[in-house]
């Protein structure tokens, strides 16, 4: 095995597709103005954002796979 050979079973779980720590508030501030985010959260806390990213070829109504460890991240 060369010593660049990755095993599965030693890669760290993925969390996300995408992550983001909003440092400055700017896409805090812009779910806040947009109402996907209430009003009470401060644009400028430094939150940190874990965006998965799902496509289709599908209607957009069509419902999308989600595994429980996704599920988990976005309830807890």
């Amino acid at each position: 095995m060369s010593s660049n050979t990755v095993i599965l079973g030693d890669s760290p779980p993925e969390t996300s597709d995408i992550t983001y720590d909003d440092i400055d508030g700017v896409l805090t501030g812009l779910l806040i103005d947009k109402g996907y985010l209430p009003a009470h959260i401060s644009s400028g806390e430094r939150i940190g954002y874990s965006i998965e990213v799902k496509t289709t070829t599908n209607a957009c109504e069509a419902p999308f796979y989600m595994n429980n460890a996704q599920y988990l991240m976005i309830v807890l």
